[in-house]
Parts: C-alpha cells; structure tokens; sequence
C-alpha cells in the first residue's frame, strides 16, 4: 500500500507541474502576441523594455551604430576590433540589487544576438510568430533587411575577400584524378598557417599513403592566376578558340574589359577570380583549367 500511495502522489505532483508549465507557455505566449517585452534585458545589458528616459537614447544610439558599423565592414570579427579600438564597450548598468555589470567589451557573441535581435526593429518574434511591439522600433527596416542578409550570406562562407586573411581563392572547384575534389585545408606550425588542397579521400587521414593528391595551395593558385591572367592577355586567341564573330567595336570593347580583368586576376581578387574559373583540374604533370565562356 506504501509503494501504490507514493507512486499515487508522484503521478500528482508530475500532472501539476506539467500544467503549471503549460500555463506559463500560454502566458508568455499571450504577452509576446501582444507586443510585450519581456522583463530581462537583451545579450548586450541593452534595455529592451525601454523603461528608462535616460536609457533610450544613449542605448539607442549605440545598437544604431552598431548596425551602421557591420553595414560598413561586413564582419562581426573586424567590427569587435573596431570598436575595441574605439573604446566602446557594453554599457555599465546597475540591478535592482546594486551589482554593478557591463563596463565590459564586446564579445562576438553579444554582436551577433544584437544585430539579429528582432526587438530593435520593433518585433516580437515568437515559435515563428511575428507581433508588433509596444515598443519603438530604433533600427530602420532596410537597415535590418541589409544586415539579415550580409549575416546570411557570412553564415555561408561567401564573405567579401578583405575579411579573410588567407583565402582559397579556387576552392570548390579544384578536381584531381577520376573527377574527385581536392579540398581547400591548412595545417599549422607555430604561427604559420601553410594551406593545401588535398583529395577528399585523404582529408581525414593525415598518414593516409597511396592514391590522392596533396598540394600547396601557393604553388596551385599561383598556377591558375597566372595560366588566367596570360589568356586575358591575348583576347584575340580566346575569340578564335571560342570561334566568336566580332566586330572591330565590339572587340575594342572586350579588349579593354579583358586588359580589366587581367590586372584583377593579377592582384588575387577573390570575385573576379571566381568569377572567371569555372574548374581547375589537376593531373600528374597538367594541370587544365576551363574559364567562365
């Protein structure tokens, strides 16, 4: 009788946390439908209730720039050191206990939740629901829409070339024997980082012997930029080989853009490099590459 009495009790108390749980989801549900903020504050201490007149413009300002200055670097990475350098840093607040926070830098973090924070546009996001805040928005909605999609198109490795340090310019399109990828990768000793393209086969075992390829990234990519770069030199044998019919002033025009495009390709810019090599392909002793038609 003990034992079916406990199991009696314990079956209550799980039923009436479950519903005591289910109530706070509706409530919260409810305040979020209708545009209520929710009493803590957002990744940075910013406050997001906007319950303070001293607070609303000094925090407002700041997550304004802070949109302005990502829109401008397009790098979370770069925008911290920006705004280390610049001294700025999370505002000190004080809590209703008298602790004192903030006063501190940034983190990455606390930049990405800031310039993904539904809140200063005015929004309520909730289980995919979106409602209109009480709140004013201080963002503008093309201000958000731009960062959404620079932090997207980031999120998918495509960030512009002057964020990154040591790009792999063909990467994607490098192919070794039989048609199978060579993978952009790099290996540190020290403080030098050396890149490669290495087969797929061979990227997750670093003693691996037999077939696949493995080449340093400087030797390929010197190879493709200067292969590029000769056959935009001499647009005349690119049209015979493409067997193009050209006027004189259409010609004098695709001289100019391939003279262009040259000194791009020579100064390793990531865009136009992409843009013009659709496949590298890496034979023992060749090395073919097929340019964008």
């Amino acid at each position: 009788m003990g034992r079916l009495t406990l199991n009696m009790l314990l079956s209550f108390a799980k039923f009436e946390r479950e519903v005591t749980a289910e109530r706070i989801r509706d409530k919260i549900a409810a305040s979020k439908a209708r545009g209520h903020v929710d009493g803590r504050r957002t990744a940075a201490g910013l406050c997001a209730r906007w319950s303070h007149a001293h607070d609303v413009d000094e925090h407002a300002q700041l997550i304004r720039d802070l949109f302005r200055r990502y829109l401008s670097v397009g790098n979370v990475r770069l925008l911290k050191e920006q705004l280390d350098e610049d001294g700025i840093g999370v505002p000190e607040r004080i809590t209703l206990s008298g602790r004192s926070m903030g006063g501190v830098p940034f983190t990455r973090g606390q930049i990405y939740k800031i310039l993904a924070n539904p809140i200063y546009l005015g929004e309520i996001h909730h289980k995919e629901k979106v409602h209109d805040g009480l709140h004013d928005a201080i963002v503008e909605r093309e201000v958000w829409d731009e960062v959404q999609a620079k932090l997207a198109s980031n999120a998918q490795g495509t960030q512009r070339a002057a964020t990154v340090r040591s790009p792999s310019l063909p990467a994607g399109k490098v192919f070794g024997v039989a048609g199978e990828p060579l993978v952009a990768t790099h290996a540190c000793k020290g403080r030098v980082r050396y890149r490669y393209y290495v087969s797929r086969s061979l990227q997750h075992q670093a003693n691996a012997r037999g077939r696949g390829m493995r080449i340093p990234a400087k030797d390929l990519e010197g190879a493709v930029i200067a292969r590029s770069a000769e056959a935009l030199d001499d647009p005349l044998a690119l049209t015979s080989e493409l067997e193009l019919d050209i006027d004189t002033s259409t010609f004098s025009l695709m001289l100019s853009s391939a003279t262009s495009l040259a000194a791009k390709v020579r100064k390793k810019d990531r865009r136009a490099i992409r843009d013009l090599v659709e496949r590298v392909e890496v034979y023992s002793g060749e090395l073919r590459i097929a340019l964008c038609g």
